[in-house]
Formats: structure tokens, C-alpha cells, sequence
């Protein structure tokens, strides 16, 4: 079975440097894309939770609610290698896996990571927003299945920022 990293390394395999390798492919979405992918499949289910807090969510460690976002798609894959931390689009016709490369932000370029904040709702996901030395976010949630993985990325994109 091929893993998402291998997807990934597979898509980047022109844009690698000789010394980079992909260390972690997570699917995630757009802050309040998780409860519209739910909302959508239970017929409305969850009505209005879709747009609840969608950009409320604030971490005073990462930025304020108000910074300028890097626009995320509501479903992409968060790919961290050993140099940079980048933002893929979801393909794949049968299984997906990460696509083309929206965001590619060197370690250098990324100031601080809050603390992931589970939401709680119906599409219990983990909020993370990354702020930038530019002075602008990044935002995203994983979903309730891929948060043990999601952690896992963001504890290695943390030692990767605090290595000197």
C-alpha cells in the first residue's frame, strides 16, 4: 500500500534538494472545511455549524484572528519535509493524494505554530494556524481520523523550528 509521503515524494521529485525528503503528507482542510464536507454528506445535518467559527479561531501564540491568510482549498494535504513546510492540493481519481503545490514556506519563514485546538463539533477536528515572519497566517483543521498524524507533523515541524 502507498503512503501519502510516497505520493508526495512521488509529486515532488523535481523539487526536492538532494538533501530533502518528505517526512510527513497529512489531509487537511480550511478552517470550517471539515464541517461542510460533513454538512454536505448528512443532507444538512449539521445546518449552520459549517460556518460557526469558521475564522474565529485565534491562538494568541500564532496571530491575531484578524492577520492576512494564505488562502487554503477546503480539502489539501499539509506536507512537511526536512526543509519546509508546504501546502499540496488534493488529486487523485480513485485514491487521493497530495497534487500540485500551493505554498511552500521554508523553515526560515515561518515565525511561530499555536497549540492545535479541537473543536468539539460534529466533525471534531484540530485547529492549527502557523503565523508567518511576514506577518500573515496559515490556517487549517485536520479531521477527527487524521489528528494523530496531524500531531505528529506539528511536533516534528516544531523540533525542525527550534533545531538551530
Amino acid at each position: 500500500m502507498t503512503t501519502q509521503e510516497e505520493r508526495a515524494r512521488r509529486r515532488l521529485r523535481d523539487h526536492l534538494n538532494a538533501s530533502e525528503d518528505v517526512v510527513h503528507a497529512v489531509l487537511a482542510f480550511r478552517i470550517g472545511g471539515a464541517k461542510e464536507h460533513v454538512s454536505l454528506g448528512g443532507a444538512g445535518l449539521a445546518g449552520g455549524l459549517g460556518r460557526l467559527a469558521s475564522s474565529a479561531v485565534t491562538s494568541a501564540d500564532a496571530g491575531p484572528a484578524d492577520a492576512p491568510e494564505l488562502p487554503v482549498p477546503q480539502r489539501c494535504f499539509i506536507v512537511l519535509t526536512n526543509h519546509r513546510l508546504l501546502v499540496m492540493t488534493l488529486g487523485g481519481f480513485v485514491v487521493a493524494g497530495p497534487k500540485k503545490v500551493l505554498h511552500s514556506l521554508p523553515f526560515s519563514a515561518i515565525d511561530r505554530v499555536s497549540d492545535p485546538v479541537k473543536d468539539g463539533y460534529l466533525a471534531g477536528t484540530s485547529r492549527v494556524i502557523v503565523g508567518l515572519t511576514t506577518g500573515m497566517v496559515l490556517r487549517w483543521e485536520f479531521p477527527r481520523i487524521q489528528i494523530k498524524r496531524g500531531d505528529a507533523l506539528l511536533a516534528d515541524l516544531r523540533h525542525h523550528l527550534s533545531a538551530p
